[in-house]
């Protein structure tokens, strides 16, 4: 199930989404970090999925589908940005769906019945924790909505699975403790000075699967910084978000893996690989090392 989506950045962190669908569905999306301390959103109702993009320790993604139709998208969302969600408290990236062609803004009942439709779908997923406290009522349609609506749903999820925020594998549980990180002392800017690395090489997510977190960024300079020039990878290879004309530049590789996943902890050396080689920040320290 898949669709072709053609993204607009209207400002850093807000993309808008087109389809080819008549009527067209007027979908937005929003990162977390372009939204503090108020999203700068139009005043519409509507029906929105927040995404913590990184599976918890039981393997699954946490998802929560939520409306708006009472009050204003905008006010929702900057709600949650201020009162964190219990199970869903690092949301990363909200896909907001307000209308279509038709219909600029859904109606209450409309906005009542797709977080119904999307509730029950991701439900069924193995791969998905969601957040919400209890399940949507279904509400009374005519069944000539209930088409449309489902349509629409049948979008939602399409982009959902084309950001990589829909696990349908389910991962093992574990009981094994995670152990601390080991403490590396050296730097990026060592391995510049052993030749293992260039100013200006390329540096790839190693997270390769289409998604918010997969990301491109570049050697700075002979001190080893990191200057970040994409995030959020499409599966037809669109880039959600360009910062290469900003100057997102990060004194390490992991204060600048975390400016992408927007988490309080990344291990930045396996996060980042050198595309012309394929390896991993880690495995040149490891290379480094040898030759000392």
């Amino acid at each position: 199930m898949s669709s072709k989506f053609i993204l607009t950045s209207l400002k850093r962190g807000v993309v808008s989404v087109k389809t080819g669908e008549q009527p067209g569905p007027h979908i937005t999306l929003l990162w977390r970090h372009a939204l503090e301390p108020k999203p700068d959103f139009p005043d519409k109702s509507g029906v929105y999925v927040l995404a913590d993009l990184i599976p918890g320790r039981d393997g699954k993604q946490s998802l929560y589908v939520g409306r708006s139709a009472e009050s204003l998208i905008n006010q929702r969302i900057h709600q949650h940005c201020i009162t964190p969600l219990t199970n869903i408290s690092e949301w990363l990236i909200a896909v907001c769906f307000t209308g279509d062609d038709k219909n600029s803004t859904l109606g209450q009942l409309e906005s009542r019945a797709l977080e119904y439709l999307l509730y029950e779908n991701l439900t069924t997923r193995p791969g998905i924790s969601l957040a919400n406290q209890q399940a949507p009522i279904e509400p009374s349609l005519p069944n000539t909505k209930w088409e449309n609506l489902k349509a629409h749903q049948h979008t939602i999820i399409s982009l959902l699975e084309s950001l990589g925020m829909l696990l349908d594998k389910k991962v093992p549980q574990t009981s094994k403790r995670r152990r601390s990180p080991i403490r590396h002392k050296e730097k990026v800017s060592d391995l510049l000075a052993a030749g293992l690395l260039q100013v200006g090489e390329i540096l790839e997510s190693s997270r390769k699967t289409p998604g918010p977190t997969s990301a491109e960024a570049a050697v700075a300079n002979d001190q080893g910084h990191i200057k970040l020039l994409r995030y959020g990878k499409m599966e037809d290879g669109t880039w959600i978000t360009d910062v290469s004309q900003e100057d997102q530049i990060f004194k390490t590789p992991s204060a600048a893996a975390k400016g992408v996943t927007k988490t309080q902890s990344e291990q930045g050396w396996k996060f980042w690989v050198v595309a012309s080689s394929g390896k991993t920040l880690a495995e040149l320290r490891d290379e480094y090392q040898r030759l000392q």
